[in-house]
């Protein structure tokens, strides 16, 4: 039970992250598309932009800055490529609690993103301040 209780706050933390993020993403299609058509590619190149960043520019320059005992190998760089594979694409690695709370923060948030600015909602209704 303990480990259940350290563990909550890293699961609110993944909801929170996780169920602001769509809502977020989508006000920047409008913020980058014209004419009220949203941009679909501009903010995924944005997205790519920052992950490639936070998971590679900024662990290689931790890795020559400290340093780590091992070494590259085919086989090991096999095997973290496919666990980096099957983790972004499903859905099951997330407990019952981090989707829950991710689909209740999403929908949250993108009323409150409706409500509190002038754009189109997901149901197609246009929101003004």
């Amino acid at each position: 039970m303990k480990s259940l209780l350290s563990a909550l706050p890293f699961i609110a933390l993944t909801a929170l992250c996780w169920g602001v993020y769509g809502p977020v993403l989508h006000k920047g299609q409008y913020l980058m598309g014209e004419n009220g058509i949203p941009s679909s590619l501009r903010p995924l190149i944005c997205v790519g932009i920052a992950y490639f960043i936070i998971a590679v520019i900024f662990p290689l320059a931790v890795l020559f800055s400290k340093g780590e005992k091992g070494s590259w190998t085919t086989t090991g760089f096999i095997w973290s490529f496919l666990a980096a594979r099957r983790s972004g694409r499903s859905p099951g690695n997330r407990t019952g609690l981090q989707v829950q709370g991710v689909a209740r923060l999403r929908d949250a948030s993108r009323v409150w993103l409706c409500a509190s600015r002038q754009h189109v909602c997901h149901d197609g209704h246009e929101s003004h301040d």
